[in-house]
């Protein structure tokens, strides 16, 4: 075969090799009444199902029109595509699809947005927060969906911010898990603010964070941030006592195969503090139960050792004989009684934490000495 018969043989050919899905779409602006925007660069973006790893699979720029033709692209399972275009500075999104079938056109629409320069005005449609016990904390996850008015994209003035969240001041371990860019985060005081863009309409955000139990109760308090038209707390804990001065008590909610207590309130305005207390009903905390615990132990302990004493030293006492209970033992009682009432009351928050402490070591000090005492007496 000839070289020039061969080259025609390769360009029938070449196409066919790089046969794949079609995505057309257009390129509009949403602050001009949805006018196309010429000139506009668009790029298809891959997103990994298994790492989430981002790559861009090609580029392009709208025409006169504001169309844009992705040629090409092959089917992949294993992955979901979207399409973005860059305007002012600012990346705008198409929904999440799939290309499964490489014969396939797929159709969208990109809108992008003029900017204002200032903090959007934001208000939440929905506020969820999930509170979950784990061994020594709770884990806490907020759930918002942020509603930006108007027709403009929102970029932070000079130094400002777009977005302010508020956390618990014993919050820690905060993670974002959607919405948020990571990078436009920082921190003043017991907020989060953030400088990312803020496009009109609604936008999902979800972080979590943990908070540490006090006296074995949840202790959750923080303000509302922006307008916010239904908070709702929830439990998955049925059995817990959840109180509230603000939320009430409604039904509860069926989760991925879970039920989960949940209380709700309505049309709340910004500075409105929402507080929360988990405690468990029935049930004596981690601490207490702990020291109960060892009381038990220690009594049982001290009944055996008299059963002992009874049986192996004194064999010959007769049984009707009654015989004075060892003082030392008592006093050691006594003394585990009293730190048992002390927990108790640290418990309750009614004594002092420098009182507590220092009563405390005083006792510990006390029936460690009486059970040395009380050892080598035995030894004898």
């Amino acid at each position: 075969m000839r070289s020039g018969a061969r080259l025609v043989v390769a360009l029938a050919v070449f196409p066919a090799l790089l046969h794949g899905a079609e995505i057309r779409g257009r390129v509009v602006n949403g602050s001009q009444e949805n006018q196309p925007l010429p000139d506009c660069s668009v790029s298809l973006l891959r997103f990994s199902r298994a790492t989430l790893e981002r790559s861009v699979q090609d580029s392009v720029r709208s025409d006169r029109g504001g169309e844009f033709r992705l040629r090409n692209v092959a089917a992949d399972s294993a992955a979901v595509f979207v399409v973005s275009a860059a305007y002012l500075g600012v990346e705008y999104f198409s929904e999440l699809f799939h290309v499964l079938d490489p014969d396939t056109t797929i159709r969208l629409t990109v809108t992008v947005f003029d900017t204002a320069r200032r903090t959007p005005p934001l208000h939440v449609q929905m506020h969820h927060i999930f509170a979950e016990r784990d061994t020594a904390d709770y884990l806490i996850r907020e759930v918002l969906v942020l509603h930006a008015v108007g027709n403009r994209t929102f970029v932070p003035p000079v130094g400002g911010h777009t977005v302010a969240l508020s956390i618990p001041a014993e919050a820690y371990a905060f993670q974002v898990e959607g919405g948020l860019d990571v990078h436009s985060l920082h921190q003043r005081g017991h907020a989060l603010y953030s400088d990312q863009p803020v496009p009109p309409g609604p936008h999902q955000l979800a972080y979590r964070y943990r908070l540490p139990l006090r006296g074995g109760k949840l202790y959750f308090r923080r303000p509302v941030d922006y307008p916010t038209a239904i908070v709702s707390f929830f439990s998955p804990d049925l059995s817990a006592k959840i109180e509230s001065s603000l939320l009430a008590r409604a039904e509860p909610l069926p989760l991925r195969g879970r039920q989960y207590a949940r209380l709700a309130a309505e049309n709340l305005s910004p500075g409105t503090m929402l507080e929360v207390t988990i405690s468990r009903t029935g049930l004596l905390t981690t601490k207490t139960s702990r020291w109960v615990l060892t009381l038990f132990l220690v009594l049982i302990a001290g009944v055996l050792a008299l059963l002992f004493v009874l049986l192996v030293r004194y064999p010959k006492v007769k049984e009707s004989q009654k015989r004075e209970a060892d003082p030392l033992v008592l006093r050691r009682e006594q003394l585990l009684n009293e730190i048992a009432a002390l927990d108790e009351a640290h418990d309750s928050g009614t004594i002092a934490e420098h009182e507590y402490q220092a009563k405390r070591k005083q006792l510990k000090e006390e029936v460690v000495r009486l059970t040395a005492q009380l050892r080598d007496r035995r030894k004898t």
